[in-house]
């Protein structure tokens, strides 16, 4: 579509496990704080959806106000998306690298505290 060709690649599959532990570890850290299925499916929405719009994925963050700019810049979600298009629309390693190494950091630092605030014992 618009003529654009994506290259698929190995950074694709990079930022695809990159993000699985960043949103995994998002998730383990949510799980600390809401109790039901319910209330956990709201507070993904509530993070997921404002996350989404900020951060460049239906549009460019460019067309934003200069705030809404640096808390766009300031999401994980930004760095996969710039990555990602970095990587199979531009073929720009370098941005991918850096935008990789970026939600790399993040997804480290998520999920080891995901996994030191997740209970590991059953509830009785």
């Amino acid at each position: 579509m618009f003529d654009v060709s994506l290259h698929i690649d190995a950074w694709f599959l990079a930022f695809v496990l990159l993000d699985v532990f960043a949103f995994v570890g998002t998730g383990m850290i949510l799980t600390r704080f809401v109790k039901d299925a319910q209330s956990a499916a709201a507070a993904a929405n509530a993070i997921s959806y404002p996350m989404m719009f900020l951060s460049g994925s239906f549009f460019p963050i460019e067309l934003m106000p200069g705030l809404l700019q640096k808390i766009a810049r300031a999401l994980p979600l930004y760095y996969v998306n710039e990555g990602l298009r970095a990587s199979m629309v531009f073929e720009d390693n370098m941005v991918a690298l850096r935008s990789a190494a970026i939600i790399g950091v993040y997804a480290a630092v998520v999920f080891i505290l995901g996994v030191m605030a997740t209970k590991w014992e059953e509830s009785k």
